[in-house]
């Protein structure tokens, strides 16, 4: 059985996260954004912050 490439463009998760902390800079500021935030935003860990 062979896989059938994604058309879809993969973004790899330090992409992902830094993508969701402008949004959440871009809507709240800075001081209204928090870690948690940006993890749900960018549907990753918090681990993975601290990682990437």
């Amino acid at each position: 059985m062979s896989r059938v490439p994604s058309t879809e463009p993969k973004t790899d998760t330090k992409e992902q996260i830094l993508n969701a902390a402008e949004r959440q800079f871009a809507l709240f500021g800075f001081a209204g954004a928090s870690l948690r935030a940006v993890t749900r935003d960018a549907n990753v860990n918090l681990a993975a912050v601290h990682y990437h």
